[in-house]
């Protein structure tokens, strides 16, 4: 993305954010990216729910409006992340 727009993307520093969580440094996590440690907890609760079997209801009709909304969430901090400069 950043080739053709000049502007890296909206999960640029997720990977990292991700890491750092994973190693209990948050501060830094948070500076990397602020949905990191978000999507860390989101990652180990699908896992625990699928090894004590409970399905995520992917199918149901609510989850198309929250992932929707998080998607609009993620492009206004990518938006003032771009305003601020700290899209790399």
């Amino acid at each position: 993305m950043k080739v053709v727009t000049g502007l890296g993307c909206p999960g640029c520093g997720l990977t990292r954010s991700v890491t750092s969580a994973a190693h209990a440094k948050l501060g830094e996590a948070f500076r990397y990216h602020i949905f990191g440690p978000a999507i860390l907890l989101a990652t180990v609760a699908a896992w625990f729910a699928f090894l004590i079997g409970r399905k995520v209801p992917i199918d149901h009709p609510r989850t198309a409006k929250i992932l929707l909304g998080l998607v609009f969430v993620l492009m206004a901090y990518w938006i003032v992340r771009i305003l601020l400069g700290a899209v790399p």
